[in-house]
């Protein structure tokens, strides 16, 4: 009798982590990710190096969706779980010019990587 209720528990356990898992490979295919890279340079436009801290914001043009992370210590940057359409990306942080992209591609189901680094350069 005690067997046979881990055995259910088990069987239960392992049915509801499958449909967790088919849920967010469901939710990843419908939605698709951005990432890239935020450097920064002198005020004599030299010596590029990796910026950590800096914001970088995604805004969906159509609906107004923002969705905002913080670059890493080697300066990358990944926002995940975005609708599939154009974006306007902002990179800024405090002290630095901003630096901001139009109508780039977010499309479901793929890492959509930024190719070019934003450069910030110091006010």
């Amino acid at each position: 009798m005690r067997v046979s209720r881990v055995i259910v528990a088990a069987m239960t356990f392992l049915f509801c982590l499958g449909l967790i898992s088919d849920s967010i490979s469901a939710q990843d295919m419908q939605t698709g990710s951005l990432e890239g890279k935020v450097l920064a340079i002198n005020k004599k436009g030299k010596d590029p190096q990796p910026l950590s801290g800096a914001s970088v914001r995604a805004t969906n043009e159509a609906t107004g969706l923002i969705k905002e992370v913080f670059t890493a210590k080697d300066g990358s940057w990944k926002i995940t779980l975005l609708p599939p359409g154009l974006y306007t990306i902002r990179a800024s942080k405090e002290e630095y010019w901003p630096v901001e992209i139009e109508h780039f591609p977010v499309q479901a189901g793929k890492n959509n990587t930024v190719d070019e680094p934003f450069v910030l350069k110091k006010q």
